[in-house]
Formats: structure tokens, sequence, C-alpha cells
């Protein structure tokens, strides 16, 4: 519940006034040069060195797969010498030498920046003033450099590899595959009787961000959006049965880790669901809670009782309710006695041990856990980045499907004015169909867990913004055809 991460870790335009239904794929337009590089790189001087670059390996790309299947399935869990050679690392430093140097070739900053950049050097910049002031100074240095230096430059690096839909859908699709298979050996474990705390709760087969309980629930949660969205996404049935089995592996794990966060999470995440789907891809929605009726009466008794335990403290045979509302209690007391800039970063779990009910644990809350490490100079960029990657997947949404009149509106018949599929359109709108249930999911869930500095957040900022940026770039290239097409 403390744990610490490391780095091991041609076609057809509509010939019409009228605007096209949100469910119906816009025109396809043929962007020029300049259209296909990323926001930073449009100027058309350098399309040349970026038609060049694409051409070559691109190591940055490479390393970001080979790091995220590192961190994610950890195999040196299973094979214990692998961890001498620190593969995530290594990966990850190919893929940050990779980004400078194409960046540098092509006249560019060595390193790509957003306003989510900035709002990430500002959190880290609140956790550098803040040393001076931490109950251990010597640790909250460690774990700036250990785990959240290494958070920066892969967001970073996630920036600049994720630079078109198709690279943002084959990511996505490496996590959700990665979660699955974490999954089903966790699932493996259960039937076996092993990897079980707190009386028969499904623990992660592996460790680092899917270690316990709580943390393997607010992964599958925060990602189950993307294997659902994939699953509705026209493409093969081979596919798309994949990802529906994916979604399938995952809520079953949600349910047998019996979190109580994790499953306050996944019922906000699948409201989420219906609410973003319902326009665009209904079948999304209704699988979601065709899911849902299927998964209730499969659930084990003791499932049930936990979750009850929420509203009834009788039902609580552990104790551990209790415990998070004291250590929720504790943490407004460390940040009210300790305001601007708290006790230092990873300190709260040594802060004061001697008069706390709750010594040597974590406050199981994000926003408090931040609020009583960092104070009010850490709260501010942390909320900052938390409503940013709201609005990047807000802006992402309305670039690729802008608001229409509804007088305007009709509907699509066969032939002729049937607009033809356009794959990349299909892509963005199943990543902006997840975005908003992903992040909500882990709003919800962090609020039961100390996961500020747990890589989840991160993957999913870089992913919407990502996508922001993709759909930018999508709806200024299509805005020639929708103006010839009017």
């Amino acid at each position: 519940m403390n744990e610490r991460l490391t780095f091991n870790a041609g076609v057809r335009e509509c010939r019409t006034r009228r605007a096209r239904p949100l469910s119906a794929a816009p025109p396809v337009a043929r962007p020029n040069a300049s259209a296909t590089i990323r926001g930073d790189e449009r100027r058309p001087g350098r399309a040349r060195s970026a038609r060049r670059s694409a051409t070559s390996t691109d190591w940055a790309w490479l390393g970001l797969l080979a790091f995220t299947a590192v961190l994610f399935l950890r195999p040196q869990d299973h094979i214990p010498f692998i961890g001498i050679l620190h593969l995530a690392e290594m990966f990850a430093i190919v893929g940050l030498a990779g980004m400078i140097a194409s960046r540098m070739s092509q006249g560019l900053p060595p390193i790509p920046f957003t306003p989510e950049i900035g709002g990430l050097c500002a959190f880290g910049g609140a956790m550098l003033i803040g040393v001076p002031f931490s109950f251990w100074p010597g640790g909250s240095v460690k774990d700036f450099v250990e785990i959240y230096l290494k958070v920066l430059v892969i967001v970073m690096l996630m920036l600049h590899a994720l630079d078109r839909a198709e690279r943002i859908d084959r990511f996505t699709a490496l996590i959700v595959l990665c979660s699955t298979l974490v999954a089903i050996g966790s699932l493996f474990d259960y039937m076996r009787g092993i990897h079980l705390v707190e009386g028969g709760r499904l623990s992660g087969a592996v460790g680092g961000i899917l270690g316990n309980p709580n943390d393997l629930a607010l992964n599958m949660v925060v990602f189950l959006p993307f294997a659902l969205a994939a699953a509705f996404k026209p493409g093969p049935a081979p596919r798309r049965g994949a990802a529906a089995l994916c979604a399938m592996v995952m809520m079953t794990t949600i349910v047998l880790t019996k979190s109580r966060g994790g499953f306050l999470g996944l019922g906000a995440m699948l409201v989420m669901v219906v609410i973003t789907s319902v326009r665009v891809r209904p079948a999304i929605g209704v699988a979601a809670v065709v899911a849902v009726l299927a998964a209730v009466p499969l659930a084990p008794a003791s499932f049930w009782s936990r979750m009850v335990s929420i509203f009834d403290q009788e039902k609580d045979t552990t104790g551990s309710r209790q415990a998070r509302l004291d250590l929720m209690h504790e943490g407004v007391r460390v940040f009210l006695a300790n305001p601007v800039f708290g006790v230092g970063l990873g300190q709260f779990v040594n802060y004061d041990p001697t008069s706390r009910k709750e010594a040597w644990h974590v406050t199981h809350n994000a926003t408090l856990q931040v609020a009583a490490e960092l104070g009010i100079v850490g709260l501010i960029p942390f909320i900052y980045l938390i409503l940013r990657a709201a609005l990047a997947a807000k802006v992402a949404r309305r670039a690729l499907m802008p608001p229409t009149r509804r007088a305007h509106r009709r509907p699509m018949h066969a032939g002729r004015d049937r607009p033809a599929p356009d794959p990349e359109w299909d892509t963005l709108l199943t990543l902006v169909t997840a975005l908003g249930p992903a992040l909500l999911g882990w709003i919800v869930c962090a609020q039961f867990a100390s996961v500020a500095l747990n890589w989840t957040f991160y993957f999913v900022l870089g992913i919407v913004v990502a996508t922001r940026e993709a759909c930018l770039r999508f709806n200024t290239a299509r805005a020639p055809s929708l103006v010839r097409a009017s």
C-alpha cells in the first residue's frame, strides 16, 4: 500500500451544404505535407526532413513501447537475473536519445512543450522547493529522482512519439494487452489460492503499479474504457473479439480484487461510457450495461459484503474502513499544520509516528497525499494537471465532432450521399470515447489510494494530450474539404 515505484519498471466528398450527424464519418481530406507533422513542426520548410525521418527507425517510438511493456509486465519478477539489466531504464534512455536526435535533426527544441508539460515542471518544482522543509530531505530527493523525474521524461517521450492516431491506438492497445495478461495471471493465482490478501482479495501477479488489490483495480478501471471502445471500432472481427475478451477479463479482475475504491471508480466510469458513447456509438454503452448486469449475479457474496461496508461500518470485519477515515483525518491535520510546503515528498508515512493512530501508513487519498506532503505549493499544480487533462479530452472531442445546429442535420442514406469510411476518424473517435471515462475512473479511484506519483495518471495524461493534438491536426486537415463540400 505504500509502494514506491522505481524504473524497473482519393475519396469522394459528400456534396451537400448540410452538416452531417455526429455518427457519420467526415469527408477525407488529403492533408498537405506540413499538416501531417506534429503541432510544433507544421512549418512547410521542415516537411522534407520529417519525411526523411519517417523512413528511418524511430527509436523514440520503439523505446516507448518497450518501456511500457516492461513497466506493466515486469519480467524481472519472474526471471530474477533480468533485473540486473535494468530493462526499463535502458529502453527509456533509448527512447529519450531517439527523441532528442529526431527533434534536433528537424531544428526543433530537444523536448516538446505544451501547457501540460509546464504543469508537470511546476509540480516538480514544488517538490524541490519543499526539500528544505521536508521531514527527511534525503528521502524527498530520492523520491523525486527515482520516481517523478522519470515520469516527467516519459510523458515528454509520449508527446513526441504519439504523433498520429495510429500510434496512439497501438499504444493504448499495448497497455490493454499488458493489463489483460497480468489480469489472466492474477486470475490463475486466484484459482490456485495464491497471492491473496485480506481473506481472499485478488492481488496482482506482478509487482509495480499492479502489485496490490487497490492498484490492480484502479488500473483495470482506467484502461477498461479503451478495451470497450476498441471492441466496437470498425475493423476485423478477430481484433474486435479480442478487445471484448480483454474487457471481460479486466472487469472480472476488478470484481475479484474486492476493492471498494475500484468498485466506485468502475461505476462512475461506466456511467461516463454511456454518456460519451450514446451519440456516436450507442452499442458501447449498451454493452457496458449488459456487462454489469451479467457480472452482478456472478460476483461472490464476499464481494457484496465488502461493498456494503462502504456505508455500514458493522460490515467491515477488517477495520480498514475506520483506518482509512483516521488516515484522512490525519492527512488533513498534517496539511493544516504545514499548509505551504507540506512535510516533504513521500514523508507523510514517516511524519510524527508517535501521536498518530495509523502510524507508518500513507493517506490512501491522492489529493490529501499531495496536500500533506507538498502543501499549497504542490496542490495547485497537481489540480491544474487534472483540470488540463479534462480540458484536453473536451477539446479533442469538439475538434473531432464540432457542434452543429439541429436544424441543419439530416439522416444519412445509402447511396451517393454516404461518405466513405475514414479509418483515421474511426480511430480518433474510439480514443475520444474512452478518454473521459478513463480519466473519471482514475479521479474516483484516486480518492481511495495514494497514487499521486503512480504511473497510471501520467500515462492517461500523455494519451489525452496526444489525442487532442491528433484531433486538432485532423480538424485542420479536413477543413478545406468541408469548405468545398458546403
